[in-house]
């Protein structure tokens, strides 16, 4: 089982370090027992059984050569007066 780092992980170690408590046969076995939830933390961590934040890498995008997209935007076409504007007749 590979934890999330969080509160579930919390909830887990502390739970470890309860039932590493009481458990009578670790205790007949003279071991050193750990003593926090960040000593349980750490262990879990380094053997793998907590899921390490990775860093999120974007690949970048490649952007595309001139004039080979294009974007309509329609937003005012229920609007208009039945005119047709050109760039020519924007003109001074």
């Amino acid at each position: 089982m590979i934890l999330q780092k969080g509160w579930v992980a919390r909830q887990v170690e502390s739970a470890i370090l309860s039932y590493l408590s009481r458990d009578e046969t670790l205790k007949g076995k003279e071991l050193r027992l750990p003593k926090s939830t960040r000593t349980i933390h750490r262990l879990l961590h380094e053997n793998g059984r907590i899921a390490s934040r990775l860093p999120t890498l974007t690949d970048p995008l490649e952007r595309p050569a001139p004039m080979q997209h294009w974007q309509l935007d329609f937003k005012d076409a229920s609007t208009g007066h039945g005119t047709i504007h050109t760039a020519e007749s924007n003109m001074w």
